[in-house]
């Protein structure tokens, strides 16, 4: 019916959820109800020993880094003294030889003949290392070098012996160097440094074989640098010091020579007479002294002797180029004699023998001169 009241709604709640059953805690001993808890510490520490160990994990590996880049290595310019080359180790970036194979290299340039490499690599190992054994060996080598390499500046290379020889006053070395310097001076006629040399090697070996070599050239020096009274007393020393030594027969032809060339010619006659009993002349090292003494003798008028001499030294020469002076020396002679048809003889044989030389050309005017003087020697042909 229309009045009748609505009946109440029923909600419906959904339904519970069953309690899970209550658990059973375990029944404990009646030790354990009876024994003191165990402090926490204690706890924490048997749980984990209880626990199972853990693998420890494997380090993750890292990718290769990749190395920066260097960057390009400085290029330095090395200034290049001029007419010096650079060794491949004077480079940069490159590690320089050390001080025992620079001179070895130098060594076998030096062995090889190439004396100008040489000579710079000594002088490298000179500069580098000049305390050293090396270094000492290098002076001498370095100016030798520079010796044998033919250096056009003679001079140039004496003052390196010189440079070499106020740095190692007592090496090993010291009297080949001293001889070598005395023969440039010589080569160059600066006679007066090489008697100074001389002096230096006879204060420095006194009575030794090589005083007696200094002593000799001494007096050989003073006699080229035209101090005779100086080379008499240096030669009249060493015959005291010497009288039987290497040089005793040239020395005392040497004194006849500083007479004559003094303008004594007595002195220097009685000198070479005095010689020639003592010493005969046998070798062509004589021949000069053999001229002079045939010199000596013309001037005093005394012809026959003189050729004798000049024939003597004409025998015994082995030099080519010293027959045209003596031929032409024999050829004056029987022009002074007046021995004409001998002379010119003589004179013909210069021209004919020796052509383009300066006797030959010589005797060609005395040819001219004689058949105009003796127009019958020129009908026999000259």
């Amino acid at each position: 019916p229309v009045n009748a009241k609505p009946k109440p709604t029923q909600t419906v709640s959904p339904p519970e959820k069953p309690t899970p059953p209550a658990e059973e805690k375990p029944v404990k001993s009646a030790k354990e109800e009876t024994a003191p808890e165990k402090p926490r510490e204690e706890k924490v520490a048997s749980l984990e020993k209880e626990k199972p160990p853990v693998a420890p994990k494997k380090p993750e590996k890292e990718a290769p880094k990749k190395a920066p880049k260097a960057p390009p290595p400085k290029i330095t310019r090395v200034k290049k003294p001029e007419g010096f080359k650079l060794f491949h180790s004077d480079l940069p970036g490159t590690d320089k030889p050390s001080v025992s194979e620079l001179f070895s290299k130098a060594r076998k340039a030096y062995n090889k003949g190439d004396y100008a490499r040489a000579a710079k690599r000594f002088k490298k190992v000179l500069d580098a290392a000049p305390e050293t054994r090396e270094g000492e060996t290098s002076a001498f080598y370095w100016a030798k070098s520079l010796e044998q390499e033919g250096e056009s500046n003679r001079k140039k290379v004496a003052k390196a012996y010189e440079e070499i020889l106020k740095k190692y006053p007592d090496a090993p070395w010291a009297y080949e160097a001293l001889t070598s310097l005395q023969s440039l001076y010589e080569s160059f006629k600066a006679y007066n440094k090489a008697i100074k040399v001389c002096q230096r090697i006879l204060r420095k070996y006194p009575n030794s074989s090589k005083a007696e070599t200094a002593s000799f050239n001494l007096g050989r020096l003073q006699l080229l640098a035209r101090n005779y009274s100086r080379a008499r007393a240096a030669l009249h020393s060493y015959l005291n010091q010497y009288p039987k030594g290497n040089h005793a027969r040239e020395v005392t032809y040497l004194l006849g020579d500083s007479f004559y060339y003094n303008g004594d010619i007595q002195k220097a006659l009685k000198t070479y007479q005095a010689a020639l009993k003592q010493w005969p002349q046998k070798t062509a090292s004589d021949v000069k002294t053999l001229t002079n003494m045939a010199s000596a003798l013309a001037n005093s008028g005394q012809y026959d002797q003189a050729l004798d001499l000049l024939f003597n030294a004409l025998n015994i020469s082995a030099a080519e180029d010293e027959k045209p002076t003596l031929l032409l020396n024999i050829a004056t002679l029987y022009e002074r004699e007046k021995r004409i048809y001998e002379a010119m003889i003589v004179y013909s044989k210069v021209k004919a023998q020796y052509p383009g030389t300066h006797e030959a050309a010589l005797s060609i005017e005395k040819l001219k001169t004689l058949s105009r003087k003796y127009p019958k020697a020129k009908s026999r042909g000259f």
